[in-house]
């Protein structure tokens, strides 16, 4: 069998770019359920990528009805203690906080934080990225402080390989959010502006998550007053957004009406 349109869809993902994803996604999907079945690995795989690809294109409702089915299917095949389950999990529970179902996520990714170390160990990349998951849809649930801890617990671990990592970046966006909830603009700028520049060497000024990070660092330039550099920043970012993802995105929405922006993790499968 072909892995090769599933690679293509899930590199341009990681890329930022979600339109072509959702497409070639689509197609790899098709094949998959038509020449292999609908419950062959491949397809699951498949289907757990196409629906972040949708998440991220803000096709939230799609992305989660078939972040539902795929995590019921793996769940039903392979069991609960399998990496693919464990990462169709991630896929859901990510889909239903950005739908709003905020408890439903919650409840899931506490079983997952509890499954991710027995199957990873203590000091995984995955293991921390799942808990950056959980840390932020703490703040979301009112629990800053310690949503706070988690992400700074979790920034160590990946410090400990690199902080020039999307996934140790997509963390130190998430721990600025939680310190400007906690009343400290200032460290959150610090941080923000120190990751932003990272994103832009690593990723390239026009990458999702360069503007996400961006779109939160003039939410934190505006909260201390530094009114003339917040709104550079913003026309600038609300210029890319309409560029590369469209001005109606749910990211591009939140940015212009100056509401911050969270990341989630979601790990590959094995």
């Amino acid at each position: 069998m072909e892995a090769g349109p599933r690679a293509l869809a899930r590199i341009l993902r990681l890329n930022g770019e979600y339109r072509q994803a959702c497409d070639i996604g689509e197609d790899a999907y098709d094949y998959g359920v038509q020449e292999l079945g609908r419950e062959h690995p491949w397809t699951l795989r498949t289907a757990k990528d196409l629906s972040i690809a949708k998440r991220r294109a803000g096709l939230v409702e799609e992305a989660l009805d078939l972040a539902r089915v795929t995590y019921e299917l793996q769940e039903r095949i392979f069991g609960l203690d399998h990496p693919d389950t464990l990462a169709a999990a991630l896929c859901l529970a990510n889909a239903q906080r950005a739908s709003g179902a905020i408890g439903d996520a919650l409840a899931l990714l506490q079983d997952m934080t509890a499954r991710y170390p027995r199957m990873y160990g203590d000091d995984h990349p995955f293991k921390y990225g799942c808990d950056t998951n959980l840390a932020l849809l703490l703040r979301v649930d009112g629990q800053a402080d310690q949503a706070r801890e988690i992400d700074a617990r979790a920034l160590k671990g990946f410090d400990r390989r690199t902080r020039d990592h999307h996934f140790s970046l997509t963390c130190a966006i998430n721990l600025a959010s939680d310190l400007a909830e906690l009343g400290d603009p200032e460290s959150a700028r610090e941080l923000g502006a120190s990751t932003l520049e990272r994103l832009r060497a690593l990723l390239g000024e026009d990458h999702p998550l360069t503007l996400a990070g961006a779109a939160n660092l003039v939410v934190d330039l505006r909260t201390l007053g530094v009114t003339a550099e917040a709104e550079a920043l913003l026309a600038d970012t609300l210029d890319r957004y309409a560029r590369v993802l469209g001005t109606d995105h749910p990211d591009a929405v939140a940015t212009q009406e100056g509401r911050r922006l969270d990341f989630d993790f979601d790990p590959p499968v094995l």
